[in-house]
């Protein structure tokens, strides 16, 4: 590679070797450096090329025209590209999900042919059918070469492309381009630009969708050339790769974490791929080198040439390379595997897995040898392995044998892939993925709120495994915010509940924790056994609970604290991760929410069903528990008195003292009644002074009247009403369920004739409702 103060070299295309490729690869994997957009690296990609990629017999540039071609979906273009598709398209109708064949980059001898925008019939093409893919021959025969299917292309399967994208990469080449039926244009392009030859090239993005590179060149190209430009299909990748979400130059900036990880999973990825490559390429160039050393020892220089070559394209390599011969004794490897063990190429060769690693991993290693030299082929198996500077790592060996040219076995080559990053990377996916999903399960079943108290207690399960949480908690307050209770928990396999020793607390038990919720902080203790001396009363309270670490929320609304939420670790100590607090301030606002609506409706109901001056229940609840009294009646064959009642001499008290003060007198006149009732009556305030008792389970008429008579007996003590003594007493009205009436109506008539009969004996008493009496 030439030096940075120095121009990229000329690749001969006639000529063209696997150094030269080397360096171009090179050059085009870092070429996105400081780009903003796909756009941006796929020009600087096919400018590369074109002005690199030259004829050696004339001197002149090889390419003619050189184009960089993405598939997107129609909903991702821009209005203008959309337009453009749609009017390629003709009557056919593009779909938002329908994939478009978009021009990124293009460059070439004519001035027309240098910018995307000014291409007439490829800046995008809706790719609606398998027809019209047969339509861009060179296109398809790439898709060809993929291995995949046109119909995958246009609707693709995530099933099917995660385990597609990490091995789609080829190449196609068009020897002779005159006369090709795979290039329409012979008059047009063809005939009057010299073109002789076509190379394609591209691959496959974990989205489904393919990038492709066409070549047009005015020299003939053979196969084996253009074989090697599979080589750089991987390097293209990388470089456009992290742009996948940022396309062309007018695009918006969009980073989302979880998009982050799956292009650093991508990238590594690819980057396997591209070491795999290269692992192919060693074999061959070391089994070429081998042969030409037995067959032509008078050429010894040239052999130099090759080994120092093959030594600069292992060097080359990050990953540490290492080859055996039959007994297993290291005869070279490369810089990476010298850095890996922390010894030099000289003190390894000749040496066995023994002597460079601990006797453990050692015998793993022998096992594998010895099982790949007994199988032949090659070998790929995941392991942990010592770092020269102590860390241990996670490694995938790829390892194939070589035989001499007698075809028996000579060693082996083995290439390390240091998966350890890879594999926490998937760990975070794997976690943001079930984060994402417990968030999505938690909101919905708040939606409906049929059941708030499954609803909280199968979300604490969920946040409470996904945080490996020991517990999970809810905490209310009440009276004011006085007093807590723990009203819902989860508890892990082995840790002991706490939720019945934790109710009736008041919250002046627990000053530390109780002033850093009201003043809306988490308070996020990573050891309980260092928590500072104000916090004592606290630190008693968990070590009771031999909590180790803790997490606490408080749930607000509407500046209103009405509780916590929480998690405790009771086998480690530690530090509660950013998810962890993201996700229980997420379940505090859908609590804090939810708790509002549940308390919203219940005082709806109660609303709906209560007497909003005594909150005695009203007309509708009574007539509601009257029903279910008539029915238990029934079955049990006893009796329900309904008895209606009536303030004597009301009119007077409100009028002389007004009705602020009648107000304060019917809601003391309630309290005394329910004073008389026992469990299971009822009283309502039909409105006014008046007010109805259904009492239920009756054996006999005579206990109606008792009841009565109890109700006229409490009316003798006087009301004690802002320091007025207010006297009054009542007229009582009865009916006997089923003597006389077998609906509501006729009752509430029945009762209302007796209580007219009760004033008109001169109030303070009760009558009983009979037929016939007036």
């Amino acid at each position: 590679m030439n030096s940075k103060n120095q121009k990229p070299s000329m690749y001969d295309v006639s000529n063209f070797t696997i150094r030269d490729m080397t360096e171009c690869c090179k050059v085009v994997r870092t070429i996105g450096k400081g780009a903003k957009n796909m756009e941006e690296v796929a020009n600087s990609i096919v400018n590369h090329l074109y002005v690199n990629l030259i004829d050696g017999q004339s001197g002149n540039k090889a390419c003619s025209l050189v184009r960089f071609f993405k598939t997107h979906t129609f909903a991702k273009l821009d209005p203008e590209l959309q337009n453009f598709s749609k009017n390629v398209s003709g009557n056919s109708t593009v779909f938002p999900e329908t994939k478009c064949l978009t021009l990124l980059a293009t460059v070439g001898e004519n001035p027309a042919w240098n910018s995307r925008k000014t291409s007439k019939g490829h800046r995008a093409i809706p790719l609606l059918s398998e027809e019209m893919v047969d339509q861009i021959p060179m296109i398809k025969n790439l898709i060809a070469q993929l291995g995949l299917d046109t119909d995958m292309v246009i609707k693709p399967d995530p099933r099917f492309l995660l385990s597609k994208n990490d091995k789609m990469y080829n190449v196609f080449c068009i020897p002779e381009a005159l006369g090709s039926s795979c290039i329409p244009a012979q008059k047009e392009f063809v005939i009057p630009y010299g073109i002789k030859s076509v190379i394609g090239f591209g691959g496959l993005f974990p989205s489904g969708d393919i990038f492709a590179i066409i070549m047009y060149l005015k020299c003939t190209i053979t196969n084996k050339v253009a074989d090697l430009f599979k080589i750089l299909a991987p390097n293209v990748k990388i470089a456009v790769l992290p742009f996948e979400d940022t396309v062309f130059a007018q695009s918006a900036k969009a980073f989302v974490r979880t998009a982050e990880i799956q292009k650093l999973k991508d990238q590594i990825v690819a980057m396997e791929q591209l070491l795999e490559v290269y692992e192919q390429s060693v074999i061959v160039q070391t089994m070429k080198l081998q042969k030409e050393v037995s067959e032509h020892k008078e050429i010894g220089e040239t052999l130099k040439d090759r080994e120092r070559f093959l030594q600069t394209l292992m060097d080359a390599i990050p990953a540490p390379v290492f080859y055996k011969d039959e007994h297993g004794k290291y005869i070279g490897c490369n810089s990476a595997f010298e850095d890996f063990l922390g010894m030099r190429e000289a003190e390894i060769i000749g040496k066995t897995v023994y002597d460079v690693a601990p006797t453990e991993l050692a015998d793993r290693y022998h096992e594998a040898d010895t099982a790949l030299f007994n199988r032949r082929g090659s070998q790929v198996y995941e392991t942990v392995v010592k770092h020269s500077k102590g860390s241990v790592h996670n490694v995938l060996f790829h390892k194939a044998v070589f035989n001499d040219r007698e075809g028996k076995l000579a060693g082996l080559i083995g290439v390390v892939l240091d998966i350890t990053q890879r594999k926490l990377a998937e760990e975070m996916l794997r976690h943001r993925t079930n984060f994402e999903k417990t968030v999505a399960a938690i909101s919905r079943r708040f939606i409906t709120l049929s059941d708030f108290d499954a609803a909280v207690n199968a979300s604490l399960a969920d946040a409470g495994r996904l945080c490996r949480a020991g517990r999970a908690y809810l905490f209310k307050s009440r009276d004011n915010g006085t007093i807590m209770d723990n009203t819902h928990e989860w508890c892990d396999s082995g840790v002991t509940a706490e939720m019945n020793n934790l109710q009736n607390i008041p919250v002046i038990a627990f000053p530390w924790l109780i002033k850093n919720l009201q003043e809306g902080k988490v308070v996020h203790v990573e050891d309980v056994s260092e928590m500072p001396d104000e916090a004592i009363a606290e630190k008693i309270e968990f070590e009771r609970q031999s909590i180790k670490s803790i997490l606490v929320l408080p749930i607000y609304i509407e500046k209103k604290l009405l509780g916590f939420i929480g998690f405790d670790n009771v086998r480690s100590t530690g530090q509660w991760s950013e998810d962890d607090v993201t996700l229980l301030n997420i379940m505090s606002e859908i609590l804090g929410n939810a708790i509002a609506r549940v308390e919203s409706e219940k005082l709806i109901s109660h609303m709906a069903y209560h007497d909003a001056l005594t909150k005695l229940p009203n007309r509708n609840l009574l007539y509601d528990r009257l029903k279910v009294a008539m029915a238990h009646a029934i079955r049990s064959k006893n009796m329900v008195a309904i008895i209606m009642l009536d303030l004597d001499g009301f009119k007077m008290i409100n009028d002389s003292f007004g009705h602020q003060m009648g107000d304060l007198l019917l809601k003391a006149v309630a309290e005394r009644l329910m004073q008389c009732l026992r469990e299971g009556d009822t009283i309502a305030r039909m409105g006014g002074d008046e007010f109805i008792i259904v009492i239920p389970d009756l054996a006999q008429t005579e206990d109606a009247a008792l009841f009565a008579q109890k109700i006229l007996e409490a009316f003798r003590l006087p009301f004690l009403i802002e320091k007025h003594e207010l006297h009054t007493t009542a007229s009582i009205g009865i009916t006997i369920f089923p003597l006389y009436a077998n609906d509501s109506e006729s009752l509430f008539k029945q009762a209302d004739v007796a209580l007219y009969l009760s004033k008109a004996k001169g109030k303070n008493t009760y009558q009983i409702y009979k037929p016939g009496v007036t």
